[in-house]
Order: structure tokens, then sequence, then C-alpha cells
């Protein structure tokens, strides 16, 4: 004959239990609904400053762009004295497109992302490398207008790895 085992009756779940994974759930569904209302908006930002950039980049190489080509053709020809008169005539635009860059930089510079939104740190800094280096091309062209035809290989990176055109 079998032996019949007797199994105890299991006990049901308390309560408290119940009630604290829903705790638990809803406190985790608010805060990844936070963070990802945090993250679009510290993306918007980032593209905000991004088209500022943009926007100043595309400002400075015209105002640059349209006297550089009218000065260009003669720099070969003159000596190196009148072709650093010549480059001085690139100096005043550069100083008139750096406010513009200036202002871009700083919307960069405001942008303020939480720690572990890393994709968003690693695109705010390649921005904030390009606005840098583009500032300090601007005030050397500022001071000293020849070197706009100097080719600039730090600043070319720069806007590669910051994926701005």
């Amino acid at each position: 004959m079998p032996e019949v085992v007797e199994q105890a009756a299991t006990r049901p779940v308390p309560r408290w239990v119940w009630a604290a994974l829903v705790v638990v759930l809803l406190l985790g569904a608010t805060a990844w609904a936070v963070d990802e209302q945090r993250r679009g908006r510290e993306d918007a930002a980032i593209d905000d400053c991004r088209a500022r950039l943009v926007e100043a980049d595309a400002y400075v190489s015209a105002r640059l762009m349209s006297m550089s080509d009218y000065i260009r053709p003669s720099l070969s020809s003159v000596p190196p004295r009148v072709a650093r008169r010549l480059g001085e005539m690139l100096e005043p635009r550069a100083e008139v497109a750096l406010p513009r860059v200036e202002a871009a930089a700083r919307a960069c510079q405001g942008v303020r992302l939480w720690s572990w939104h890393g994709s968003g740190q690693v695109r705010l800094a390649a921005t904030l490398a390009y606005a840098d280096g583009l500032l300090d091309r601007l005030e050397r062209i500022a001071d000293r207008g020849l070197v706009y035809f100097a080719p600039d290989r730090r600043l070319d990176r720069l806007r590669a790895r910051a994926g701005v055109s």
C-alpha cells in the first residue's frame, strides 16, 4: 500500500509584501519616466547648442570667405610685408564674428546633464571642444589675419569628432 505523505498548507504571501512590490514597481516606473523626460530635455538642449554653433560657424565662414576670396589671389604675388597688410583686412571681420561664436559656446557651456547620461556627455564634450577650438582659431585670426589661410587640422578633427558641419 502506498504511503501517503501529508503536505502542510502553504502560507499565503502577506499583504505587506504585495504592497511593497507595488510601491517598488511604481517608484521604478516613475524614476524611468523622469529619467527619459530629462534625457529628452538634455538632448534638445544639446541639439539647440549645436545648431547655434553650426550657425555661428557658417556666419564666420561667410564673413571671412568673402574677404579671403578677394585677397587670396594677391597673396602669392606680393612681398610678405604687403601680404601681412592684406591679411589685416580679415581681422575686423573676425572680431565682428567673434561674439556669435562666444554666444554659441556659452549656450553649450550652459547645458547641464545628469552624470549617467553617457551618450549626451560624449556629444556635449565633443561639441564644447569644437566650440573652444573655433573660438581659439577666430581669436588668432582677429589678432593676425593671415592665420586664416593656414590649414588648421586640429579644428578639422574637432569638427569631425563633434559631427558639426
